[in-house]
C-alpha cells in the first residue's frame, strides 16, 4: 500500500496566499499536487490519501480522485505525524505486507519502487530544519539546523518499509513520534538511504515556487525555461514573440511596476524567437481561483488591483482609432466561427439543446448577443489577454503583475493599444465564464447529435466573487451584467478553433457560450 500523508493543513505562510488546504491539494499550474504525485508513483498498488477531517473535497477533485482509484481517509486533526499514519492504517485495515509513505508536500520522480526498507534522501542548500540521515544507520536521524550540519543529504519525504506490522508497532512504542518510531523500526528491519536527484519540495513557500518552475503549463507552441530567476520564453510563432516583446518594451513607464522586469529579446536576424523576463515567486489568479480557498474579502483586494491596472492603462489613449470596439469583436468572432465550422463540419445555422432546453443556432447566438455589446471608438494601452492565467498577484504589495500580453491588433500589426472593454471581457470570462475551470478539465459533458449536457464545477465562493466583480464593472467602467455576458458569449465562440486539439474541451467551450447566452436571454 502507498500512503500519501496530507492530514494536516498547510502552514500559516502558505495559508495567507492559498487558503486553508492540505499540502497534496497545492496548485501546480493547472493541476493539484496529488495528480503529479500519483503519476510519479507509477504503481498498481493501492494508493491512500489522508486529509484533515474538516476538509471538504471539491466535487471536481472527488471525480479525479475516483478516476485514479485513490482512496480518501479523513483523519482527526491535532494528531502527531506518527499517530496520524497509524490511524490511517487502522482505518484502512492494512497491517500486512510492504508500506510506502510519501509526504503530501513531496514530489519525487526517481523513486526506487523495487527496493524495500529505504529512506529517500536528497541534497539541499536551504536553511530549514530538515531531518538528516547518514546513509548507514537511522540512529543519526535527527533535525538538521541548516547551519552547523555538514551533511547536506536530508530526508525528502519518501519511505518504503517491508513490514507494515513492524512499522505500526514501532510507532505505537514511540507514542506517535515519527522519527523515533523509524529509529525503532530500523532496529528490527535495517533501513538504508537512497539518494534521489529528481526531488521537488513543496513544503515551504519559497521552495514551493522554485519547485513549480519544473512544471510547465505553456501551450505546445511555447517553450518556457526558468533558471536562476529568469524566465526564457521561446516559440515557433515569431510574430507572437515579437508582439509580446514589443509590448513589454514600449508600454509607458508608469505601467512597468505591473510587469516583471524585461531582460531582453532573443533574435536571429529579423526573426524574434523569444525573450526573457524576471521570474515572479507569486501565484497566478487561475491557480488561486480554481485551486485555492481564499476568503471573499481577499478577492475584493485582488479585483480592486485588477481594476486599478485597467484604469491606469486607460489613461494612455491612442492618437487615433481605426474601428469601433463592437466591429473589432464581431469581426473576430465571424472569422473564428467560419474556421470552426470548416474544421469540424458543425453547421452554424442548426438549433441545439443544452441540458434539455432548446437553444437557437450558433449563428443566431452570435448575432443576437451582439446587440448587447457596448460600443466605443476610444483605444488605450491594453494588455490584450487579461485573463486569470496571465495575471499574478503579489500579496505583499497587494498589486498585480501581468505576463503574456497580446501586443498586436486584428490585422497582426504590433501595437500596445486596443479597447479597455476587451481586457474587462477577458477578466469576466475567467470570473463569470469559468474559463479556467474548463481548461483544468473541471466540467461534465456529453453529446448526442446537437444535444449537449454540460456542467462546469464551481466553489461556494464563486457567486460572491462574481457579485463583487459585476459591482466593480458597473461602478468603475459603466458596464452592466448583460454587457459582460454578451462580450463573453463572443469570446467563447471566437476561441473555438483555437482548441481544435482537444475536441471535448472545444465542445465544453461551445456549451458554455450557450449557457451564458441562456443567462443573457433570461
Amino acid at each position: 500500500m502507498i500512503l500519501i500523508t496530507s492530514a494536516a493543513y498547510i502552514g500559516p505562510e502558505f495559508r495567507s496566499e492559498l487558503g486553508k488546504i492540505p499540502p497534496a491539494f497545492l496548485p501546480i499550474g493547472n493541476q493539484r499536487l496529488y495528480r503529479y504525485q500519483y503519476e510519479s508513483l507509477n504503481t498498481q498498488d493501492k494508493v491512500v490519501l489522508t486529509i484533515p477531517e474538516s476538509f471538504s473535497i471539491p466535487k471536481h477533485d472527488l471525480r479525479q480522485l475516483e478516476q485514479m482509484s485513490i482512496e480518501i481517509l479523513e483523519i482527526p486533526e491535532g494528531l502527531s505525524l506518527g499517530d496520524s499514519i497509524v490511524c490511517a492504517l487502522n482505518l484502512s485495515g492494512y497491517s500486512e505486507g510492504p508500506l510506502t509513505i510519501l509526504h503530501g508536500d513531496t514530489l519525487v520522480y526517481d523513486i526506487p519502487v523495487e527496493l524495500h526498507d529505504i529512506i529517500a534522501v536528497s541534497e539541499v542548500e536551504d536553511n530549514y530544519e530538515w531531518a538528516t540521515f547518514d546513509g548507514k544507520t537511522v540512529q543519526d536521524f535527527h533535525p538538521y539546523d541548516g547551519a552547523t550540519q555538514a551533511n547536506k543529504q536530508v530526508v525528502n519525504g519518501y519511505f518504503r518499509f517491508s513490514d507494515a506490522r513492524t512499522f505500526i508497532q514501532s510507532m505505537v512504542r514511540a507514542r506517535g513520534a515519527f522519527i523515533e518510531g523509524i529509529n525503532l523500526y530500523s532496529q528490527q528491519c535495517k533501513l538504508s538511504s537512497y539518494l534521489t536527484k529528481d526531488w521537488h519540495d513543496f513544503g515551504h513557500l519559497h521552495t514551493y515556487f522554485r519547485s513549480k518552475t519544473h512544471v510547465s503549463t505553456a501551450r505546445a507552441f511555447n517553450s518556457l525555461k526558468v533558471e536562476s530567476g529568469v524566465v526564457t520564453k521561446r516559440s515557433d510563432m515569431p510574430n507572437k514573440m515579437a508582439a509580446e516583446s514589443h509590448w513589454f518594451q514600449n508600454i509607458p513607464s508608469e505601467l512597468k511596476r505591473h510587469t516583471p522586469n524585461f531582460l531582453g529579446e532573443l533574435s536571429a536576424g529579423q526573426r524574434v524567437e523569444g525573450y526573457r523576463i524576471e521570474y515572479q515567486c507569486i501565484s497566478s489568479l487561475n491557480e488561486l481561483f480554481v485551486f485555492g480557498d481564499l476568503p471573499v474579502f481577499v478577492w475584493d483586494k485582488i479585483l480592486k488591483a485588477c481594476g486599478h491596472f485597467v484604469s491606469l492603462c486607460s489613461t494612455f489613449e491612442a492618437t487615433e482609432s481605426t474601428q469601433s470596439f463592437k466591429t473589432f469583436l464581431l469581426e473576430k468572432t465571424d472569422k473564428r466561427l467560419a474556421e470552426f465550422s470548416n474544421d469540424t463540419g458543425i453547421a452554424l445555422d442548426e438549433p441545439w439543446t443544452l441540458n434539455g432546453v432548446n437553444m437557437p443556432s450558433i449563428k443566431h447566438i452570435h448575432e443576437t448577443s451582439a446587440r448587447h455589446i457596448p460600443d466605443t471608438e476610444v483605444q488605450t494601452v491594453v494588455h490584450g489577454d487579461f485573463c486569470f492565467s496571465n495575471i499574478l498577484y503579489d500579496f505583499r504589495s497587494q498589486s498585480i503583475k501581468v505576463i503574456d500580453p497580446r501586443g498586436m491588433n486584428n490585422e497582426g500589426l504590433l501595437s500596445i493599444h486596443g479597447f479597455a472593454h476587451y481586457d474587462i471581457a477577458k477578466l469576466a470570462h475567467s470570473i463569470i465564464g469559468k474559463y479556467d475551470f474548463i481548461i483544468a478539465g473541471y466540467f461534465d459533458l456529453s453529446r448526442d447529435g446537437n444535444a449537449l449536457a454540460f456542467e462546469v464545477y464551481q466553489t461556494d465562493k464563486d457567486s460572491f466573487i462574481r457579485e463583487r466583480f459585476e459591482t466593480l464593472c458597473e461602478q468603475q467602467f459603466g458596464l452592466n451584467a448583460n454587457q459582460l455576458l454578451a462580450m463573453q458569449v463572443q469570446l467563447f465562440l471566437s476561441m473555438l478553433p483555437l482548441h481544435a486539439d482537444k475536441p471535448e474541451r472545444q465542445l465544453a467551450l461551445l456549451a458554455n457560450a450557450m449557457k451564458l447566452y441562456a443567462e443573457l436571454s433570461a
